[in-house]
């Protein structure tokens, strides 16, 4: 399973890191924390999978972060 860093999550939505991590703390948005976080600061780790629920990304682009996780050599899957 992929997972998205908190930072990465915002990256995508066009929000702040913060918001992610509001999402996160009010459990509206599936992840994890992460184990071995630094600065004893909690650290969130959001599947990607849950970024297809209705209210954070559409399929499209789900598509797009899928190709980019998978091929991060690549920077455009339609080679423009």
């Amino acid at each position: 399973m992929e997972y998205l860093t908190t930072a990465e999550v915002a990256e995508l939505k066009g929000i702040t890191e913060r918001h992610v991590r509001r999402l996160c703390q009010s459990d509206k948005l599936e992840h994890t924390e992460k184990d071995d976080a630094a600065n004893n600061r909690t650290e969130y780790l959001v599947p990607l999978a849950a970024l297809t629920e209705k209210h954070l990304l559409n399929q499209r682009d789900y598509s797009w972060a899928l190709f980019c996780f998978q091929n991060p050599d690549k920077k455009d899957p339609y080679g423009i």
